[in-house]
């Protein structure tokens, strides 16, 4: 099993910042290159805030992961499933983010639910868990909960092939096979619809998935939820070629 880690003392944010993004959010093309460049090399984890237009949300940034770079430099990740996240959900509604990463749609949907809202998030890699926990307790939202393990069909443990912080994105954490080679270590396993149940969650407003060709898995866990209507939407992204590593295809899988 993986564990979860101590996070390495936060440093000040880099004095050339504020310039960069300035020239990151101005830029008419060739901002993702200039982005790449600016994550390259070693750099300490610093506190960043989010664009005002997604709730201005603290979150703590190592700039060699290409998410958080994203939303440090241009202050937004995914603009358009942002902007549906947003048309969506409204003050007391309820998201379920499968696959929440370090929290950035998590973070966004605490903003638009509000204290009278509730926001569960899923994510079993454990470094990534940490970074989470942390950027929650710094905004202070105690309106998520937080579940340290995979979406799956069944409670127990899966194979897991942990992502590699020198590739650049840490978002590619996912279920592995049972070969040994395939798989770097163990997480946690969960069904959807079992937790909810134990959190109390009825009635859920949206439901954003992104696991990495897990999803066949977790949504045969969210079968009962489905047939009684629990889930009113689903945003879902598919990874075709994973997804046929596991035995199914996109298509049989909607």
């Amino acid at each position: 099993m993986l564990a979860e880690t101590t996070l390495t003392p936060v440093k000040s944010a880099p004095k050339w910042l504020p310039a960069a993004q300035v020239l990151c959010q101005s830029l008419p093309f060739g901002r993702y290159r200039l982005l790449h460049r600016l994550g390259s090399g070693k750099h300490e984890p610093f506190w960043c805030r989010a664009a005002r237009r997604v709730g201005e949300f603290e979150f703590l940034c190592h700039l060699q992961d290409s998410i958080a770079r994203e939303v440090c430099f241009t202050g937004i990740y995914e603009p358009q499933e942002t902007l549906l996240v947003q048309r969506i959900l409204r003050s007391g509604g309820t998201f379920v983010d499968v696959g929440a990463n370090w929290g950035y749609f998590s973070l966004l949907a605490s903003h638009l639910v509000g204290s009278t809202g509730k926001v569960v998030s899923f994510e079993p890699d454990p470094r990534i868990v940490s970074l989470m926990r942390s950027n929650l307790t710094r905004n202070q939202l105690s309106q998520v909960s937080v579940v340290a393990a995979a979406a799956s069909i069944a409670a127990g443990e899966m194979p897991w092939v942990a992502f590699d912080a020198a590739d650049g994105n840490w978002g590619t954490s996912r279920m592995g096979s049972t070969a040994a080679a395939d798989s770097t270590a163990t997480v946690e396993t969960v069904v959807l619809d079992d937790v909810l149940d134990s959190l109390g969650v009825q009635q859920v407003d949206l439901l954003k998935m992104d696991i990495e060709g897990g999803e066949a898995f977790a949504l045969q866990g969210m079968q009962r939820g489905l047939s009684q209507g629990r889930y009113r939407r689903i945003l879902l992204e598919l990874h075709p070629s994973l997804i046929e590593k596991h035995g199914t295809t996109a298509e049989s899988l909607l």
